[in-house]
């Protein structure tokens, strides 16, 4: 009896490891199909990924093309700019020197000027070269009313010097070439008069630097709207490749997490 037991068991043992078997047998069955698609899939997603990542990587050159383009106009640009401001700048200190001249003025040494009944003839020479820059007529009672207004050294301040007509500029040389109409003779006559003829002069100086800048600036515009449409260009293909990495990104890491789901597959089939 006891060794029938014995050979029982050892059958009991036999068939029980037959059915484990035959489970492993299913299971791996089972799993084989999976780790076969899972292998497809990762082949699949790689052939995507390569893909993108050419793409990316086009999109990167062409990127760093636009850029180094965009550079070279930015400094062609600046270049222009640097070029009209050194311009200006020789105008620029004699026209501050003008406003801080006119700065010094108050309303009584207005008022001095407007005293006269008959004004002395430097004084009418000063005012008659303002009136032509405010575009007033001329006239010693129009000089008197336009000085009255509170707002005189204010239009003076803010005179637009950038946009002196061609016509107007050919008659204040009337002034400008007068060998009378300097501050040092004017002053001998009125300290505001010379004031107001180191106005005259100085923005008479600037216009004429203005105008021979004038076809730089037109050059400059040409240079910035060029530069504009350059930025414009670039940022939007820098959205572009930001969007195509992201992607490659974001594909990179569902391709690990396949390659690594195979792996594990393969190790469940292994034990």
């Amino acid at each position: 009896n006891l060794q029938m037991k014995r050979f029982q068991g050892g059958l009991n043992k036999l068939a029980e490891t037959q059915r484990m078997v035959d489970d492993m047998k299913k299971e791996l069955s089972r799993m084989q199909p999976v780790l076969e698609q899972a292998a497809k899939d990762t082949a699949a997603m790689m052939v995507v990924l390569e893909k993108d990542q050419k793409i990316a990587a086009e999109a990167k050159v062409v990127c760093l093309k636009e850029e180094k383009e965009t550079q070279v106009i930015m400094e062609e640009a600046k270049v222009i700019k640097d070029a009209c401001q050194q311009e200006l700048d020789i105008a620029m200190p004699a026209f501050y020197a003008a406003v801080d001249a006119l700065d010094a003025l108050n309303k009584k040494d207005i008022d001095e000027v407007k005293s006269f009944a008959k004004p002395p003839e430097k004084v009418q020479l000063t005012l008659e070269a303002v009136l032509l820059l405010l575009k007033e007529k001329s006239g010693w009672d129009v000089a008197k009313r336009v000085m009255s207004d509170s707002a005189f050294l204010t239009r003076l301040r803010n005179y637009d010097k950038d946009n002196i007509p061609e016509g107007l500029s050919k008659k204040l040389q009337k002034w400008i070439n007068d060998e009378n109409f300097t501050p040092e003779i004017i002053a001998a006559t009125s300290t505001a008069c010379k004031s107001l003829c180191l106005w005259v002069r100085a923005i008479d100086k600037y216009s004429k630097v203005a105008k021979g800048v004038a076809p730089k600036k037109a050059k400059l515009a040409v240079a910035e709207e060029k530069l504009e449409a350059a930025k414009k260009k670039l940022a939007e293909k820098q959205a572009d490749l930001a969007a195509m990495e992201a992607k490659v990104q974001k594909l990179q890491r569902s391709y690990d997490e396949s390659v690594q789901k195979g792996k594990n597959l393969e190790a469940e089939m292994k034990i």
